[in-house]
């Protein structure tokens, strides 16, 4: 956000009030160098051939091309998705999330890598993976495209994560190894049936563990929502804030569910 609002004041000086940079890191953000830059360039077009002086309307207008302003339903879907990838990974013992962004076409949570897995690890974060997909079925009462629309999207690294287990890493019932980059249809039917039964399971846990704190999930969703960029100072104080208000631990308050919180890998 800060990028995009650096970018703007630097190629378009004195055309913006703060107000309308306000406005505008908003609505862009999300979008690359390259589409702020091609932005600056139609804005200068709408003028010439309006033959007026640029404004920040023909700058209003190429950003309305670019980012069409997104509707507030839109932004609070997307808030309630990344709320339960943070909310998840917090009650399931995760590193911390780095950052979490809010924009125009879709959000991100961006959660440090780790290298060293265990079943439980991999299991958590399996269920961190479906939670955003859980958190819209839980407070909006149905589900969109969010999950699943790209190579890297939440169903992607979830059966990803789900197939390592059974195929690459000893996680399962066989220690058959397959190369990670097999296609699953292409994988014994046996395997297939394991990876989606681990999904299945994974999405019927992470979605009884957020019901249990709908609350503090609604809290971080709306901050989120507000603020539209997190990092990661931000974000331990909101999800802190939001567990303290709910007089929640933080962590899973029934023993008796299966998911239970696992070790902080960080200083692995």
């Amino acid at each position: 956000r800060a990028g995009i609002g650096a970018l703007l004041r630097a190629a378009l000086p004195e055309v913006l009030s703060e107000s309308q940079l306000t406005k505008l890191m908003d609505q862009l953000l999300g979008a690359t160098g390259a589409e702020i830059a091609k932005l600056v360039r139609d804005a200068r077009t709408f003028a010439i051939s309006a033959q007026e002086v640029l404004s920040a309307d023909h700058v209003s207008q190429a950003a309305d091309l670019l980012h069409p302003p997104p509707s507030v339903d839109l932004i609070w879907r997307i808030a309630v998705h990344e709320a339960g990838h943070l909310l998840a990974a917090h009650l399931l013992g995760l590193p911390p999330a780095q950052s979490a962004s809010i924009g125009a076409k879709g959000g991100n949570v961006l959660h440090p890598s780790t290298v060293y897995l265990t079943p439980a690890t991999l299991h958590a974060r399996v269920c961190t993976s479906l939670a955003g997909r859980a958190a819209e079925q839980l407070i909006m009462d149905d589900i969109s495209c969010g999950a699943g629309v790209s190579y890297g999207s939440d169903l992607s690294m979830a059966t990803t994560l789900s197939l390592r287990a059974e195929a690459a890493l000893g996680f399962g019932k066989s220690l058959s190894w397959y190369a990670p980059e097999t296609p699953l249809s292409l994988l014994p039917s046996e395997i297939q049936e394991r990876v989606e039964a681990r999904l299945q399971q994974a999405q019927t846990e992470v979605t009884d563990l957020l019901r249990d704190h709908r609350g503090t999930l609604e809290h971080i969703a709306r901050e989120l929502a507000e603020k539209r960029e997190m990092d990661q100072p931000e974000l331990t104080r909101l999800i802190a804030e939001a567990v303290r208000g709910a007089g929640l631990s933080g962590r899973n308050p029934d023993p008796g569910r299966r998911i239970k919180p696992t070790p902080n890998l960080s200083d692995d």
